[in-house]
């Protein structure tokens, strides 16, 4: 899908480097490191900043791109990302998914975080769902990065607020992981959007004791919650009773990123 973006910011944090774009619309979403992507950012930044978390390295970069500069961006991650944006929006979120299919376009419409809550689900998928090595990240690290980040987006946010945030908030977009081990492409594509499905601990799990399965209603796992996501949900989904549902399916897309799931909590 190509989409007409105005600035590209990097953000390397030891060996991890990740790629965002602001769009025209104000909305960010995220890049996989391509060959056009090294091509944009070749001329000089506009803005960098360095500096050091727990003896790493963190290096911020953003380039401001000419009028109309349009790059390819992973379909399954501006759907995903676009959803939680727009979650509230009732009469464009049942429609979001043939609408995006089908856009050549940036979005018209300024979708970013004219709430704060869609700003947290944002900033709670970047750190925990993208991420692949935060399960070692630890708070200073996290309010670091939390403050870094909206500084250089320019957005007036408190981590405190943040972490409130995740003690309450009762919904959640989420990537099922490792679904690879547990179903072949055939079983994928007979999953539905809206089946419901549940979520199970699994405490003798060698590799993360905190570890949540995914399980259709007959029993069948088909992946995980992504550790990181599970490290800070763990207490809240013992705790309270959970409602999930399949809200996007991509059976093209490379391994844990085919099934997007919406998780929502209810006291008990």
């Amino acid at each position: 899908m190509l989409l007409e973006i105005e600035q590209i910011i990097s953000v390397e944090f030891g060996k991890e480097k990740f790629f965002w774009a602001l769009l025209p619309a104000r909305q960010l979403v995220p890049l996989n490191d391509s060959e056009e992507l090294n091509k944009l950012i070749s001329v000089e930044a506009d803005f960098r900043q360095n500096f050091t978390l727990l003896a790493e390295s963190v290096d911020i970069v953003r380039w401001n791109l000419e009028k109309e500069t349009k790059l390819a961006a992973p379909m399954n991650d501006i759907l995903l990302f676009a959803k939680i944006l727009v979650s509230e929006r009732k009469r464009i979120y049942p429609l979001i998914s043939t609408i995006l299919e089908n856009l050549k376009i940036t979005f018209k419409e300024k979708w970013i975080f004219p709430h704060k809550k869609n700003f947290y689900r944002f900033l709670f998928s970047q750190i925990y769902e993208s991420w692949k090595y935060s399960e070692s990240i630890v708070e200073e690290i996290e309010k670091n990065i939390f403050e870094k980040f909206c500084s250089s987006w320019s957005f007036s946010y408190k981590f405190s607020d943040f972490k409130k945030w995740l003690k309450t908030e009762t919904k959640f977009y989420l990537k099922v992981v490792g679904e690879e081990f547990h179903l072949d492409i055939s079983e994928i594509k007979k999953l539905k959007i809206g089946e419901k499905l549940n979520l199970m601990t699994d405490p003798l799990n060698e590799h993360d004791s905190q570890a949540i399965g995914v399980y259709l209603a007959d029993g069948k796992q088909i992946g995980f919650l992504r550790r990181t996501v599970s490290a800070k949900l763990f207490s809240r989904l013992i705790n309270q009773n959970s409602q999930v549902k399949i809200i996007h399916l991509d059976n093209s897309a490379y391994k844990n990123n085919r099934i997007f799931i919406e998780l929502e909590l209810k006291t008990k």
